[in-house]
């Protein structure tokens, strides 16, 4: 004697068939879930721990073109200014044109020392070769007679998008001497 559909306990793939409700375990018959927000895409995609067909807790992988990046400049040569007057050090030209638009975050890191004082050396993204110009992204600042390693980061920026500078600057108080060297800056994607 044969059931009718409606009445049998699985489908004819052997999955549990269920009238009403969310699956509840691994093979049910699913639904899905169209009022949970997804969760936010990250590198590695993951399928979630729902039953439901696309669970609200899966998540997608991120573009190929959104990839979080970092990429690293350094210049180890020695500088050296004298007074309050800000000089440029170094500067590296960056095309962000084909990088993927999004925010950054720069970490300056130096072996810095000041005669005297203390000396003030700045992280700027300015557009205009051999000039100080743009915006202040970071400061390290040193009161040692003695070289030393000191490191900052920037606040959350936007890639601008287009070609530019990284520049670092220095200065010190009134006639004192401040030394830079090992300049390294690094420029990771947050977004």
């Amino acid at each position: 004697m044969s059931q009718d559909v409606a009445q049998r306990d699985l489908d004819l793939s052997g999955f549990r068939v269920l009238k009403v409700g969310d699956p509840q375990a691994p093979g049910d018959a699913t639904r899905t879930d169209n009022t949970t927000v997804p969760q936010p895409n990250a590198i590695t995609g993951l399928a979630g721990q729902s039953l439901l067909a696309a669970p609200a807790d899966h998540v997608h992988p991120i573009a190929s073109n959104h990839f979080p990046y970092v990429l690293s400049l350094s210049d180890s040569t020695e500088q050296a200014q004298v007074g309050a007057t800000e000089a440029l050090v170094a500067q590296f030209p960056i095309e962000f044109t084909p990088l993927p638009l999004g925010q950054l975050i720069a970490t300056l890191a130096a072996v810095v020392q000041v005669d005297s004082g203390t000396g003030t050396f700045n992280l700027r993204l300015g557009p205009t070769p051999d000039t100080i110009d743009g915006d202040l992204l970071a400061t390290i600042t040193t009161a040692s007679p003695s070289f030393e390693l000191k490191v900052n980061t920037s606040n959350v920026f936007v890639d601008p998008g287009v070609p530019t500078f990284l520049k670092i600057t220095a200065a010190s108080d009134s006639t004192a001497t401040a030394r830079i060297k090992n300049k390294t800056v690094v420029l990771k994607s947050v977004s």
